[in-house]
């Protein structure tokens, strides 16, 4: 149950992402191996977490404050006044409402012991989504800091760190010799997000992506450029999309067998249901329905790639894979290069304008001797078009208001209706796939009014009637609805372990998060085992992502030159490739051949590392570079020329940024804990940001992929613009009187 004010698309949100348990072992409480089914339950076990948690820990003064707080906390959640983050709903509650305990264990503070250890994930869950890891200059801690790195990257988080505690190449060991510092390991760090990514899905060699080179193993891809076809959640169809592969590892590979065809997996592949869900290959269970798409042939040869619109839209294969290489296709015709309809690689798609093409084609048919007949008029092209914008029927105020008239009655009226129509038809079958993937068997018309009341809610005997009116009228019968479900998706038969092999990993370039949920394009398109022919139909699998690493050093570091302009030279080592001809994509092998393509790193730099960088005296600008073990003065460096070759850094790669280390301090709400020494830069609602379609507020942008002015003064694809939260602002104003408000970190 959900409160009337909650729209649709945050009740199926809440229900597909959060609510706990199995959903084919039916409604009810997790303390039963039931799934949650209520609004009431989900906010009911958070707030009970937090109002006990705080109890524990001393926050409220009575259980009488706590309930009372508790009371209002549920009604700002019910009233969707304020929001907590994933793991907070994943996580939070279930052994305070449920009961439940044991799992893999997981680490967590033991205020006896002073020291980290061993916890039940129920009892002390896991409820953050970003990790600040602290390293010491020890090996060992070192090496801790890796492992951790790589278990958040295998499970899809990112991570940073703060490495100025670690001695300098300056300093001396007790042993003899110098330190390896602190760049060195970062480079490690790197190395290990770049090798493990992010989730860590895969498939085996043989497994076929469509793609426009073919429909490929996915070991024939590695080290290639390729588009991939992958349903695009904003524009709710599907498109292509640029994707990388390669080998990841040795893994456990299911067969996943549907009424259509067999698919090999790893264990932990995340698969799309027809519902837009994430379940893993080895949790994927008899019955369920797999989201999917087919391809058939053209008339003319060209491949034609159903859209998954839901309206029954298609697109030709090669039109999709020009609109992902060239963006805009407007009043453009695709030619094959090669005269070959079949070959739809994006090197052999060209755009030319629809007259330019005919002519083309025509000089060709003229050189063979052959006689041309026109049969299309082009009538984007010339002044012979009687609707023509120079054409007389313009200059006629009576005949264009009548034709404008007409267009107004024809999209009110039968443009109306049948996007009606098609909202109703998704609409039921998206509740069909819901109970199915639930457990519920729906054969008869009954069956499925029963799963309806179990599952979702009781239905009015009108209801009922108005229902079996709508598959009537909509696909004929309840017998041609179940027929459209089953041509639009794969069932479920069964699932098979059959053995250990080696993978690959494909990741999907798309401005969406890569989250698993329905809201996420990071997907693509794979090809039954049975089938090397690009006609028929495939399943969707979610991808695997890069890894995000953030890393800081304080300014007084002795090696801060050195990590100053480490991004800088690789950068300038992949130009050097590049110009000697190798690929120079972000994922090609000129940047995959150097260090730091990983991370985002930025100087933590303090007030009067500021004032000396500005001093108009050479004495002034001197900065004391001090031993992270003793605290002595190891060197100086001139803060201006530091600050200077951040701002160089900057103009290059982008790398590295400003972090105000007193600034930020001033406003660290916990200074018990220690020093705030890495943050996440933001900026105000309000501020204006330069697209494409003009100024606009960044907020009036949160969740697009709005296109940019970049600092070279070119328009530029952003990946996404998302709320970070609540921060002290700064208002910056310049000489000539600009302003523009800021966070005190951001770069």
């Amino acid at each position: 149950m959900f409160p009337d004010s909650w729209s649709q698309n945050a009740i199926n949100i809440v229900a597909s992402k959060y609510f706990y348990g199995e959903l084919r072992n039916g409604n009810g409480s997790p303390a039963v191996e039931k799934r949650e089914y209520d609004l009431r339950q989900l906010v009911g076990r958070v707030v009970k977490f937090i109002t006990e948690s705080g109890l524990r820990q001393g926050y409220f003064e009575s259980r009488k404050v706590a309930r009372a707080f508790g009371e209002d906390l549920t009604k700002l959640l019910y009233d969707q006044k304020v929001w907590f983050n994933s793991p907070v709903w994943f996580n939070a509650g279930l052994y305070e409402a449920y009961g439940l305990n044991g799992g893999d264990p997981i680490f967590g503070w033991d205020e006896e012991k002073q020291a980290v250890v061993e916890v039940d994930p129920y009892e002390r869950p896991q409820v953050s989504a970003c990790f600040i890891i602290s390293v010491n200059d020890t090996i060992d801690d070192i090496w801790q800091l890796m492992a951790e790195s790589a278990r958040l990257f295998k499970y899809g988080s990112g991570v940073g760190a703060d490495w100025s505690r670690l001695r300098s190449t300056k300093d001396k060991l007790s042993g003899g010799g110098s330190p390896s510092g602190p760049v060195s390991f970062m480079r490690v760090q790197d190395v290990t997000g770049g090798t493990i990514k992010s989730g860590g899905k895969c498939l085996p060699g043989y497994t076929r992506v469509f793609t426009d080179l073919g429909v490929l193993p996915v070991s024939e891809l590695v080290d290639r450029e390729f588009y991939v076809l992958s349903f695009d959640p904003p524009s709710g169809r599907i498109r292509a999309k640029r994707g990388h592969a390669w080998k990841s590892g040795h893994k456990a590979v299911y067969r996943l067998t549907t009424d259509k065809g067999t698919f090999d997996l790893s264990f932990d592949h995340p698969v799309r249901l027809a519902t837009g869900e994430a379940v893993r290959t080895v949790d994927l269970k008899p019955g369920m329905r797999l989201f999917a798409t087919s391809t058939s042939k053209h008339a003319n040869g060209y491949i034609r790639v159903g859209l998954r619109d839901g309206k029954r839209g298609k697109e030709l294969l090669h039109r999709l894979v020009a609109e992902a290489a060239h963006e805009n296709l407007d009043d453009l015709h695709v030619h094959h290069r090669n005269g070959n309809v079949a070959d739809n690689r994006a090197d052999n798609l060209e755009l030319l304008k629809h007259s330019d093409h005919a002519r083309l084609h025509m000089t060709k048919l003229l050189a063979a001797g052959e006689h041309v007949f026109q049969r299309q008029r082009f009538a984007r092209e010339g002044e012979n078009n009687p609707m023509h914008r120079t054409s007389s029927f313009w200059q006629d105020p009576e005949r264009v208001s009548a034709y404008k008239q007409k267009q107004r009655d024809r999209l009110s009226t039968e443009r109306a209706r049948q996007m009606q129509r098609q909202s109703t038809r998704t609409r039921l079958m998206n509740t069909a796939w819901r109970l199915i993937n639930a457990g519920y068997e729906i054969p008869t018309f009954d069956h499925y009014i029963r799963a309806y009341c179990e599952e979702i809610c009781r239905l009015s005997s009108e209801a009922v009637q108005q229902r079996q009116a709508s598959f009537q009228a909509l696909f004929g019968s309840y017998a041609g609805f179940l027929k459209e479900l089953d041509r639009h998706n794969h069932t479920v038969v069964s699932i098979e372990y059959i053995g250990d092999m080696d993978v690959y990993s494909v990741e999907v370039e798309c401005p969406t998060p890569d989250d698993k949920t329905p809201d996420s394009g990071h997907t693509y398109l794979i090809w039954p085992n049975e089938n090397d022919s690009p006609i028929g139909t495939g399943i969707f699998v979610f991808n695997t992502r890069r890894a995000a690493i953030m890393q800081t050093l304080h300014c007084d570091h002795p090696d801060i030159r050195q990590f100053i302009t480490a991004k800088k030279e690789e950068e300038k080592k992949a130009w050097a490739l590049i110009e000697q001809g190798y690929d120079g994509s972000f994922n090609g092998p000129a940047y995959g051949s150097v260090a730091f393509q990983n991370v985002n790193q930025s100087v933590r730099v303090t007030d009067a590392f500021m004032h000396a960088a500005t001093s108009k005296t050479t004495e002034g600008r001197y900065w004391p570079l001090l031993s992270p073990k003793t605290g002595k003065r190891l060197d100086e460096d001139d803060a201006n020329d530091l600050l200077r070759l951040v701002a160089e850094g900057t103009w290059i790669c982008g790398d590295p940024g400003l972090q105000f280390h007193d600034r930020l301090n001033q406003y660290n709400k916990v200074p018990n804990v220690g020093e705030h020494r890495s943050t996440n830069p933001c900026v105000t609602g309000d501020t204006l940001v330069a697209t494409e379609e003009g100024l606009r507020r960044i907020d009036s942008m949160v969740g697009e992929t709005p296109r940019v002015v970049g600092l070279d003064g070119r328009i530029h694809r952003t990946t996404r613009v998302i709320e970070t939260g609540t921060k002290p602002v700064y208002r910056l104003r310049t000489q000539s009187g600009y302003t523009v408000k800021l966070t005190a970190d951001h770069r």
